[in-house]
């Protein structure tokens, strides 16, 4: 973790984010909607229940697709509302490469359904002003990509109603890999989305103090592989959870 960065380097990121959605292919597509279920799935039925059902939903970063995580929960008629935040413009999947292939137009036509559920707007995440508005807030594979994880957390907690909770997916290194993305990747991968498009890099325990210096209680992590793994093996997406006093 590496906290604020520069704003031309979070521009930068930008701009790379933005040219890997624009050429979003359909095996890409697959990767990012087939990742979904299995996340939700780290979590039992009784705390999924807790983060959905009846609840109003905030999810920061859903992509410019609008395909946000909580459109793949079983159960998702028992949302009350989602509100999803994202800082590139709205993409419409017809603007992809993805819909060019014409063999996968199903597939593509399900996507773009998912895109349309809940409302769209287009922000950055720190710069949201909600005030006890939601009962769940949802950031997946977002902290590794924003200007400043600190912030989105805060934004995050101020959203919240009392009580209420924060859902968290972002991609882990082991030590050693983080040690080897930040000293060897960052320079022999300069120019890559890999790269470009990732200012920031976690170990779980960057993760579990952002969400207990913010003020969340009861922060706990799903999900995460065996310690010898987190000290040397390859990146992993736990979920994290916090509430709101």
């Amino acid at each position: 973790m590496s906290g604020q960065i520069k704003f031309d380097r979070w521009l930068q990121a930008q701009a790379s984010e933005k040219i890997y959605w624009d050429t979003l292919n359909v095996s890409e597509l697959l990767r990012i909607c087939a990742e979904k279920p299995p996340f939700l799935d780290l979590l039992g039925a009784n705390e999924l229940s807790e983060l959905f059902d009846r609840k109003d939903v905030l999810e920061i970063g859903c992509g410019p697709l609008g395909v946000a995580l909580a459109s793949f929960y079983p159960f998702k008629y028992r949302i009350n509302h989602l509100h999803k935040i994202e800082p590139l413009p709205r993409l419409v999947i017809k603007e992809t490469a993805a819909a060019s292939e014409e063999w996968a137009s199903q597939f593509v036509s399900w996507v773009d359904i998912l895109s349309n559920e809940g409302m769209y707007l287009q922000k950055p995440g720190e710069d949201i002003r909600f005030s006890n508005e939601y009962d769940t807030v949802i950031t997946y594979n977002v902290l590794d990509h924003v200007h400043t994880p600190e912030k989105i957390i805060a934004t995050a907690f101020e959203a919240l109603r009392s009580h209420g909770k924060i859902l968290i997916g972002v991609d882990c290194l082991s030590v050693l890999g983080r040690l080897k993305f930040e000293l060897l990747t960052r320079n022999t991968m300069k120019g890559t989305v890999l790269v470009e498009a990732h200012p920031h890099t976690f170990i779980p325990r960057h993760v579990l103090k952002l969400l207990n210096d913010t003020g969340f209680k009861n922060v706990h992590c799903v999900g995460a592989p065996s310690k010898l793994k987190q000290f040397m093996g390859s990146h992993y997406r736990p979920a994290f959870i916090g509430t709101k006093p």
